[in-house]
């Protein structure tokens, strides 16, 4: 599991350091024995899905360093989850690194979407479509953030009228 830079703007910068600081930990965990891979990806999910008991389960480690309080927290928000989310645990487990690095861009630049266009970007990186990968590619040669997230929100209505044409026919 890589740690992938997303963006050079410094508040992308800021949320992928912390993200990579949260999975370093589940890493740590992971190959201590104490976490499998499934427990793994539903809480890099839940981060990702900026789920308030995962974030604040991390925010008290980082003041704490108390590693066993915070395993047992994850543990926790684990099993409550996993009964929520049983439908979608089959797909969490067969993200891939690049469905993990599009789920962070999403993540890095969900001030900048609707949450409809997050939804909808989620959905397509789901489906293995690596459209966004190759906008974000553009972005990091360019360095042009409107430019980028005009795209995106591009991408999303493309995607939306793709899939209701493909509900009405």
């Amino acid at each position: 599991m890589n740690s992938i830079a997303i963006s050079s703007s410094p508040r992308s910068i800021k949320k992928i350091q912390i993200f990579n600081l949260f999975k370093g930990s589940l890493e740590e965990f992971y190959r201590e024995n104490r976490m499998n891979s499934t427990q793994v990806k539903l809480c890099l999910y839940l981060f990702m899905k900026i789920d308030m008991s995962i974030l604040s389960a991390f925010e008290v480690f980082q003041l704490t360093k108390d590693k066993d309080d915070f395993f047992d927290s994850l543990n926790l928000i684990y099993k409550i989850n996993y009964v929520k989310l049983e439908q979608q645990l089959d797909d969490i487990e067969e993200y891939d690194d690049a469905t993990e690095t599009q789920l962070k861009i999403v993540y890095a630049f969900q001030a900048d979407l609707e949450l409809s266009e997050r939804s909808t970007l989620e959905t397509v990186v789901r489906a293995q479509d690596r459209s966004l990968m190759q906008l974000h590619e553009e972005y990091r040669r360019t360095k042009n953030k409107p430019e980028f997230i005009k795209k995106v929100k591009e991408l999303c209505t493309l995607k939306n009228k793709r899939i209701l044409l493909r509900l009405l026919f």
